[in-house]
């Protein structure tokens, strides 16, 4: 904290063993907060306050790391590296990024459509209360989702649709009891922040489709 002016430690709260032999370590450029470390003889940790206390990655089974003589750790863009000793290099996909991702897919023909989003918030967001906010363009008119459906938005505050601390899910916008056959046109949102100011400022939302 400090450009290496003092020292404290050592942290090893969360290690399997009380003296890990940490073999590497590399910080998140996405959330600097963030820092892996690869015990040599017990698998790959993280920490998410810079090295205060750790756990185990990405579970506390550290599920696809069959091998955990872990010599050196590599990040890429929302992939972490591990090279093993004896037994070759492991991967694990879906690391936060620095953005936020927002994306739809459909199911379904257009009288029983199924329209979900997949949202992975940005680092910064991860674990973070947030609001979830889904709305849908209807010609000039604004349609919101509340937990308990569609509805008409006549003004006002946005109906939340879901919170919570952030983490990636998938919402369901549409769930195939619509028919969306004379809808051509309308466009559907989902968007996420502290507050709709945040929401709208930041644009942290995303179109996820356009009924066609």
């Amino acid at each position: 904290d400090n450009g290496g002016i003092s020292w404290s430690g050592p942290s090893n709260t969360g290690f399997s063993s009380p003296n890990p032999f940490v073999s590497a370590l590399v910080i998140d450029p996405a959330s600097p907060t963030v820092v892996y470390a690869a015990d040599r003889y017990s698998g790959v940790y993280r920490s998410t306050d810079k090295g205060r206390t750790w756990s185990p990655f990405p579970d506390a089974a550290m599920t696809g790391l069959s091998f955990r003589a872990v010599k050196d750790l590599a990040l890429g863009p929302g992939v972490l590296y591990a090279a093993t000793e004896g037994g070759g290099v492991f991967r694990h996909d879906g690391l936060p990024s620095a953005s936020f991702s927002i994306t739809g897919a459909t199911s379904g023909a257009l009288s029983a459509l199924i329209l979900t989003a997949d949202v992975q918030p940005a680092a910064a967001d991860q674990g973070l209360p947030r609001n979830i906010y889904v709305a849908a363009l209807v010609g000039p008119q604004l349609y919101v989702r509340t937990p308990s459906g569609w509805e008409r938005w006549t003004g006002g505050a946005l109906p939340v649709y879901a919170s919570g601390p952030m983490s990636r899910r998938t919402i369901t916008l549409l769930d195939g009891t619509i028919d969306m056959t004379g809808l051509l046109g309308v466009e559907f949102y989902v968007g996420y922040g502290t507050d709709e100011n945040d929401l709208l400022t930041n644009r942290r939302y995303a179109k996820v489709y356009t009924v066609r």
